[in-house]
């Protein structure tokens, strides 16, 4: 009975968790949260499907001063990016357990160039080209609920 009682709770509690966290990463075009790094931070739009990781930001004159973009992905893995379609310049910041791991720093938005780093990652952060100069690789990224 007694690992009946424990089985239980442990699928409650994972039941719930996982449901608050699809609550914070669910799809949307929504700012959802924050993100943060050496005192700054920037509004996150969440970008989780494959169809919103196809898209990103491209077709888009800009991108707010204190706004983002972020990729969660399934699993850490070696993600590629490009800038087709895009119309500003970019800093992508690729993230793995809450660490920056890589960064490609004011890309040119008509590179042809794909960028993927030799390193997996579970997230990417895109910012506008300058947002991450002083971001280095094993920055922690902080998240904030809004």
């Amino acid at each position: 009975m007694r690992a009946v009682c424990i089985i239980g709770v442990v699928l409650l509690l994972g039941v719930g968790g996982c449901a608050g966290w699809s609550y914070f990463f669910a799809s949307s075009d929504q700012t959802l949260l924050a993100v943060g790094w050496q005192g700054n931070q920037y509004a996150i739009e969440i970008a989780d499907t494959p169809e919103l990781w196809g898209r990103g930001l491209s077709g888009r004159d800009d991108l707010c001063a204190a706004c983002s973009m972020l990729f969660v992905f399934p699993r850490a893995e070696r993600h590629d990016f490009w800038m087709k379609g895009m119309r500003f310049p970019l800093d992508i910041i690729w993230v793995s357990g809450g660490k920056v791991v890589y960064i490609e720093r004011r890309i040119d938005p008509t590179s042809a160039e794909t960028f993927r780093p030799d390193v997996a990652a579970d997230q990417v952060i895109e910012v506008n080209a300058g947002a991450a100069d002083r971001l280095r690789e094993g920055d922690r990224i902080d998240y904030y609920s809004e």
